[in-house]
């Protein structure tokens, strides 16, 4: 999709009973947080190679900085399967 005269990618897949979304946006995207946010202390992080992941309940969210793109995986798996699909 497009986010003014930027594109941003979002993929979905399914397996089974499990789906994942990933989201790929321009890291300076990121860093201007108008269309899409995270907090300083996570950007930060994310700049310094840091991978961050949350889960709950079943639910798991990964996000990182690889390259130039700031990447989000949201999925119904445990956080250790998340851990394994987010290495960038």
């Amino acid at each position: 999709s497009n986010h003014g005269e930027v594109a941003v990618a979002h993929l979905v897949y399914r397996s089974g009973q499990q789906t994942m979304y990933v989201l790929q946006l321009p890291w300076q995207l990121l860093q201007q947080g108008k269309q899409f946010y995270v907090t300083q202390d996570a950007a930060q992080k994310m700049a310094a190679g840091e991978t961050l992941v949350e889960s709950s309940g079943g639910q798991s969210l990964s996000i990182g900085k690889y390259g130039d793109l700031a990447i989000a995986i949201a999925a119904n798996v445990p956080q250790e399967k998340i851990a394994q699909l987010a290495k960038w």
